[in-house]
């Protein structure tokens, strides 16, 4: 008889630890998260011989763990019957949970487990055989030392604004730190900028993008590890408002590579995240954001972060950006959040969720393989409160995978522009067509009858992109033809002065 698992080859790649995870059922290991003795209960039973995972020493857990967070404690009664004597969080680190970024570990309670199941399985009896220790090479009298393989991640946010400070947490592994043990880290741009410590605390005063390494030393050998790109420290100061990203910048989530303050950050442990594409957008535009739940692993995360926002020259505010979804199935479960945040990222506050009926934007078809039609998308509109019109205003899109369908995002829009139509200066001020592909004619009726009128025109990034136009008055008129050949799609400014 055949006794295994079959893996596809692109669940080997780098960081992905599919294979362990799924020898460890062989070998007679649960999820950490589930109760496989009472199916109508989570993994917070309050005996760990009888419920959750049937191992003392892993922390009892409801839920699996996705993207590396250090906080997550689905279960609040730890105490009760396992090893340990106080509430814990859940166990990122662990092969038995699904979180590919951070995995690294079985407890000895899940490897004496797997000891016993070559006891309690015949067909298993036949691996630790002296024939096949022979014929696999591991028939070696004595048991190796490894060379401790150096990891490390964060406790918090990597993401942050200047004067954070970020709590980095050694991750190595394949060896158990003893006194030999030795840590060698590296800080570019922080404070301090090495340290010895296990555990450090290094603050980031300057916007910018850092790297960090650790070395790890024991008696039998040295280990380094890198994360280049690690840290992204922006300003505190944010961009002024209104303020418009059109996704037409084929650099996206990169705003300006000069000022890392501006661009957008994408947070997601997975190659398939948030993405520009440019066979889809709305109000005639070719590109937009898309994340195909379709290939994320159900309850999976990914989150589009905007550039620090300085709404405090506006009375009010909102948010608007253009959508299109389309259920693949009638129980898809995709479901897009919205969070604000004053403090840097360092808290949330949800704004907006919406699910399944309440996304969808096309006629209620189901759509696999999504990609929208021009009249696939709707503009959806979210209030921005008085007390969030600060200079450091970030807004969060949460993406959460049910497995569903791709997701469209175009158009975001903070604070909204000026209406075309609204008195500026005295001036009655109008732009048609608008939106226009060619070119466009600029109108101004002012009350001074004589003097110039000055156009200038800037992306969202205040760069000008058309020469500034200058032309006189014609009793109190002026008509200004623009052409806008070699003008990128996208949304831009126009500021009239006398």
């Amino acid at each position: 008889s055949t006794y295994g698992f079959v893996c596809r080859s692109d669940y080997f790649a780098s960081g992905i630890r599919t294979a362990t995870h799924e020898l460890g059922h062989c070998f007679n290991l649960y999820h950490t998260f589930e109760s496989y003795l009472n199916s109508g209960s989570n993994g917070c039973g309050d005996n760990c011989s009888t419920s959750g995972d049937l191992v003392c020493d892993t922390p009892p857990a409801a839920e699996a763990t996705w993207d590396c967070n250090p906080f997550q404690n689905s279960c609040n009664n730890d105490q009760n019957g396992s090893a340990f004597t106080s509430n814990m969080p859940d166990q990122i680190e662990n092969y038995m949970s699904y979180d590919q970024g951070c995995q690294n570990m079985f407890t000895i309670g899940q490897k004496d487990r797997m000891d016993a199941s070559f006891d309690n399985y015949a067909f298993l009896q036949q691996l630790t055989s002296s024939a096949n220790a022979l014929a696999t090479g591991v028939n070696s009298p004595s048991p190796q030392v490894c060379v401790p393989k150096a990891s490390f991640t964060t406790f918090n946010n990597r993401y942050i604004c200047e004067g954070n400070l970020v709590e980095f947490k050694d991750f190595s592994y394949e060896a158990y730190p003893d006194s030999t043990w030795t840590w060698n880290w590296s800080f570019p741009g922080g404070t301090p900028s090495s340290s010895t410590d296990q555990n450090p605390v290094v603050a980031y005063n300057s916007a910018g993008v850092y790297n960090a390494s650790l070395t790890v030393t024991s008696s039998v050998g040295t280990s380094t590890f890198s994360r280049p790109s690690y840290i992204t420290v922006k300003s505190i100061e944010g961009i002024t408002a209104p303020f418009t990203q059109g996704i037409e910048d084929s650099s996206f989530p990169v705003i300006d590579p000069s000022n890392v303050s501006k661009n957008w950050t994408i947070v997601s442990n997975l190659t398939n995240t948030w993405h520009r594409v440019t066979n889809a957008g709305s109000q005639g535009s070719s590109s937009s954001l898309r994340i195909n739940n379709a290939v994320i692993p159900v309850t999976t995360t990914n989150e589009l972060i905007s550039p620090s926002l300085d709404l405090t020259s506006l009375p009010s505010a909102k948010l608007t950006f253009d959508m299109a979804y389309a259920k693949r199935e009638s129980t898809s479960t995709d479901q897009l959040k919205i969070y604000f945040s004053t403090d840097c990222g360092l808290t949330w506050v949800m704004r907006y969720i919406k699910t399944g009926d309440g996304l969808v934007s096309n006629d209620g078809s189901l759509v696999p393989g999504f990609v929208p039609s021009a009249t696939d998308w709707k503009n959806v509109s979210v209030t921005i409160a008085p007390s969030y019109l600060v200079n450091n205003l970030k807004i969060k899109f949460e993406m959460e995978s049910g497995q569903g369908n791709a997701l469209y995002l175009d158009n975001i829009n903070i604070g909204g522009l000026v209406n075309t139509e609204e008195k500026l200066n005295s001036s009655s001020f109008v732009i048609y067509p608008n939106p226009a592909k060619d070119a466009v004619i600029i109108k101004v009726d002012s009350r001074n009858s004589t003097g110039k009128v000055n156009f200038q025109f800037t992306d969202v990034l205040g760069r000008e992109v058309i020469k500034t136009i200058t032309t006189a008055h014609v009793s109190g008129h002026v008509e200004v033809p623009v052409s806008l050949k070699g003008i990128s799609a996208g949304v831009y400014f126009v500021r009239v002065s006398d």
